[in-house]
């Protein structure tokens, strides 16, 4: 199958939405697949690297908006803009049978997918969460106002899905059942179902988890300055259990240098020595896990998600998960992770509660791990998420040329 993959991020090694985009063109290539890449060139080295060493049949079509260091929506906007003629010139000398739109993974991002005239997958896709009721107390200002405007779903508005409302040549995956709606409302109605976006290898899922040193930290990712983030909740009730002599650290990683000054002054506002949080960067992909491994617990802060990753990373690696019970951690069974409640009044006794639990869960054995790791292999390895991209690959174009 001749396949035009669009993934604005795409980064062999990397985690997030670029390690998703490498994952959909690596994975297709190595099934026999053509694919062609429209990319840009912010991991374009240790790309063109791993297509050499691998030997992978990607095509890489590179372009640049040169606004990589304006906000991601912006320059992600900027980027389909420049590239439709682009991508209208090289439909008209070239053929291919299905375009797929990997990477923004976000309902509010524009694509051009629609425009070219062939039969499409668009996602999965995330990005309608929205803040639980009980947690809008913890926004202020701008990020506050901005919930507004996502809770009415007026964000989509300006990337123009209105328009495309009737189109049946294509299926748009949306990763959660808030996102489904929000598309069903805005148009493309008939076509949008549930897909899961993230995905492990399966060589990545552990069946022994590593012992732990004596006093492991807590581990969170990308606790960043934005209260949507959760960590001035997170550094709250990480408080009140030092306050009853349980001193476990948090280790935040993917922290950028602007941000730190903040989350410290956070912690200590929450009453949170200096000692209680370790901030680390950007650090890749291998090293973060090593690092994840050595933790009591891996702890999701965030007020929504789109696609839970890091979660995912963490249970295959055999750590006990704290995540709040919101729509984006549906995939997870609650079995496998401490879902706490979102209730108003209660929000930093529910985190620590949960916090306590992990510290203190069964020690990590084989066979503790062993229903976890069962499940992934069921149902979230990259074999299983490619085998159902091919079957909507064969679900469209069987429609698509039914007269």
């Amino acid at each position: 199958m001749r396949i035009l993959l669009s993934s604005y991020s795409m980064g062999a090694g990397r985690g997030s939405e670029a390690g998703v985009g490498w994952n959909v063109a690596s994975g297709l290539a190595r099934r026999g697949h053509e694919v062609a890449v429209l990319t840009t060139e912010e991991f374009g080295e240790s790309n063109k690297q791993a297509i050499r060493e691998q030997q992978l049949g990607i095509e890489l079509l590179e372009w640049s908006c040169g606004l990589q260091n304006f906000h991601l929506r912006e320059s992600y906007h900027a980027w389909q803009n420049l590239i439709r003629p682009k991508v209208r010139e090289l439909l008209a000398r070239r053929q291919f049978d299905i375009l797929h739109h990997v990477t923004f993974n976000q309902y509010r991002g524009i694509t051009f997918a629609y425009e070219a005239g062939l039969p499409y997958l668009i996602g999965p896709i995330g990005g309608a969460e929205t803040v639980p009721l009980p947690l809008l107390g913890e926004l202020r200002g701008k990020p506050l106002l901005k919930e507004i405007v996502r809770y009415i779903g007026a964000d989509a508005i300006p990337s123009g899905w209105r328009r495309y409302r009737g189109q049946n040549n294509g299926i748009v995956l949306a990763s959660n059942e808030p996102t489904a709606r929000r598309l069903r409302t805005w148009g493309l109605m008939p076509n949008v179902e549930i897909c899961p976006t993230i995905a492990i290898h399966a060589h990545e899922i552990v069946e022994q988890p590593q012992r732990l040193p004596d006093i492991p930290p807590y581990f969170t990712f990308d606790g960043g300055a934005r209260p949507e983030k959760g960590a001035c909740l997170l550094f709250r009730a990480l408080s009140l259990l030092w306050q009853q002599g349980r001193r476990i650290p948090v280790r935040i990683a993917g922290v950028k240098e602007p941000d730190k000054p903040g989350l410290l002054a956070a912690a200590r506002t929450a009453g949170l020595p200096d000692e209680a949080v370790d901030l680390m960067p950007f650090i890749p992909r291998h090293e973060l896990l090593g690092i994840m491994q050595q933790s009591a617990a891996f702890v999701s802060a965030g007020f929504r998600d789109s696609g839970g990753m890091a979660i995912l990373e963490a249970v295959a690696l055999g750590i006990p998960v704290v995540c709040y019970d919101i729509p984006s951690q549906q995939w997870l069974p609650a079995e496998f992770a401490d879902k706490i409640p979102v209730r108003s009044g209660h929000l930093e006794q529910d985190m620590a509660a949960a916090l306590l639990r992990a510290a203190d869960s069964p020690a990590r054995t084989a066979e503790w791990h062993k229903e976890r790791s069962a499940f992934l292999r069921r149902h979230m390895t990259w074999d299983i998420r490619l085998d159902q991209i091919e079957t909507y690959y064969t679900r469209i174009l069987n429609r698509t040329s039914q007269p």
